[in-house]
């Protein structure tokens, strides 16, 4: 009997201190199969702190040979990982990496501001339409153009016709030999 009462008492205080969290998850098999994940979208602003950030991170080449992105993602990913455990933050805005590759070994310094998620919202109509006013402008050839003039990306490199140089030579070498005949005159 006081074995009962025991239990009794123990399950009570058990089901009694239940958190009432839900949730749900979903096997990487159900996701092989239909290709997909729905998910509700959400909207969050950002508070982007002054404050400077900086993460590293020095991997073996071997290691991460065949990861996607190679060594280089990969120490590019563990450097934010490293900047913003450090700084105890949600993200990184506008990360500037140094990567450098010494054959066995990829180091990757980045540096950015720390900024933190808050004040979470499920999206609205529109918002929906800002983004899709948003994606048309990008769309537009105002912005194609002033992205494509301040690209760094290396284009193909023209070759320069050599004609020009030998008219300039040849102009050159007449002006000298017409010089002294116009002098003497």
């Amino acid at each position: 009997m006081k074995l009962f009462i025991l239990v009794f008492i123990t399950s009570v205080f058990f089901s009694s201190c239940q958190l009432a969290h839900k949730s749900a998850s979903i096997g990487v098999e159900d996701i092989k199969k239909s290709g997909f994940v729905m998910a509700k979208p959400m909207l969050s602003e950002i508070e982007v702190e002054n404050q400077k950030i900086e993460g590293r991170a020095a991997i073996n080449n071997k290691l991460y040979a065949g990861s996607n992105g190679g060594p280089q993602a990969a120490a590019m990913n563990l450097a934010v990982i490293d900047a913003v455990k450090k700084a105890n933050c949600d993200i990184i805005v506008q990360p500037v990496y140094e990567i450098e590759n010494s054959g066995t070994y990829t180091t990757a310094v980045v540096r950015g501001f720390a900024a933190r998620y808050k004040e979470f919202r499920d999206i609205t109509p529109q918002d929906t339409a800002a983004f899709n006013m948003r994606y048309a402008l990008d769309r537009t050839s105002a912005v194609r153009d002033r992205e494509n003039s301040v690209s760094l990306e290396a284009g193909p490199v023209k070759k320069k016709s050599k004609s020009g140089a030998i008219i300039g030579v040849a102009l050159l070498v007449g002006l000298l030999l017409v010089l002294p005949a116009l002098a003497s005159n």
